[in-house]
């Protein structure tokens, strides 16, 4: 009697649990289809921004919603939940690693999915099957990271690669706003050149721009800022920036100024200027993905023997450290061969 009372707790339990799963993970999945940014916390923006928010192509909110689908279905068959959940956890303990490790912002709604995936993962629990349980939550953690990186995640191709370089829109108002995006050093010698892939709604990208702009006076090279829509709020911002540009404006203030700006807090032009600004974040985007990269922000560094890639704020500021005072270093990848992506320490 007492053992069905208990059977009985842990069904109540796991169903509540399952619902407060399964609505959690609406509000990601309705964000997806609205293009509405619903979470207010930038955590959450930029957890949506990097390369960790989709395995191979799938948004993980919609990966969250058949894993509680299927732990629904899983309720009759205690063995089978218990491995099921012991993947969850694998999985989950990673992405909250990337987040305090990798990103340095916790996403609210990631946070209260995972602990949801636990906290299933403890009411389930049976000694019985614990050293499995256990083997399965070590393997996922580690084919979660196989899933994002290589061999089995997206590779690298070379940024140069003729068969991956999109065609340009617009080809004249393209290059007249590339002029505008480029920054040169004036006091010496260009030795390389530099393209920051960000977008002016990601917290990520404010924090390596900042990072930039005080190293400004010691970098011989050429930066040129790929703007790049990730956030749909960020577009009149975009327009904004090109006007305050063809102005006279300075980059890097007007970067910095953009970044701060309270959403919805900037008008959009007219429609035929909405549409010069998106023929060129279109082409960034598409310059962005023929390089394989999956985020933002994304440094590209050219010099004149290699071609390196910094994904993410973390690497590209260990990058700058790095690079102090010639302007590049050590990379930590080599794009010198298509499909490559291996570590390489004489990238200079």
């Amino acid at each position: 009697m007492f053992e069905s009372e208990g059977r009985d707790k842990r069904t109540t339990i796991s169903l509540f649990l399952i619902l407060v799963g399964v609505a959690t993970v609406a509000v990601d999945v309705a964000s997806i289809f609205t293009q509405k940014e619903l979470c207010p916390f930038t955590g959450c923006r930029l957890a949506a921004s990097s390369h960790y928010s989709s395995i191979m192509g799938v948004p993980l909110p919609l990966l969250g919603l058949g894993f509680f689908v299927i732990t629904l279905v899983l309720m009759c068959y205690k063995r089978g939940l218990r491995l099921w959940l012991s993947i969850g956890v694998g999985f989950s303990l990673y992405l909250v690693m990337v987040q305090v490790a990798v990103l340095h912002k916790i996403c609210p709604l990631c946070i209260e999915v995972e602990t949801v995936t636990f906290l299933l993962f403890l009411v389930n629990w049976s000694w019985d099957s614990a050293k499995v349980c256990v083997v399965l939550v070590v393997l996922s953690f580690f084919a979660s990271h196989m899933l994002y990186f290589p061999p089995f995640g997206p590779k690298v191709t070379a940024a140069s690669s003729p068969a991956t370089t999109p065609k340009a829109p617009y080809k004249a108002q393209k290059e007249m706003l590339d002029k505008l995006f480029t920054w040169r050093n004036d006091k010496g010698t260009t030795c390389g050149k530099w393209e920051l892939f960000f977008d002016l709604d990601c917290p990520g990208c404010a924090s390596v721009i900042d990072a930039l702009s005080k190293e400004v006076d010691g970098l011989k090279v050429e930066i040129v800022f790929r703007d790049v829509l990730v956030h749909k709020g960020a577009f009149a911002k975009s327009c904004e920036l090109v006007k305050r540009l063809k102005a006279g404006g300075d980059i890097w203030e007007l970067l910095k100024e953009l970044h701060e700006a309270p959403d919805n807090s900037v008008p959009l032009p007219d429609k035929s200027t909405q549409k010069e600004i998106r023929a060129l974040l279109d082409w960034n985007l598409k310059e962005l993905l023929s390089l394989r990269g999956r985020m933002v922000p994304t440094l590209v560094v050219t010099n004149p023997n290699k071609t390196c890639i910094y994904e993410g704020p973390r690497a590209i500021k260990s990058y700058l450290e790095e690079a102090k005072p010639k302007g590049y270093g050590a990379p930590l990848w080599n794009l010198g061969e298509p499909g490559m992506r291996v570590p390489n320490k004489e990238c200079r």
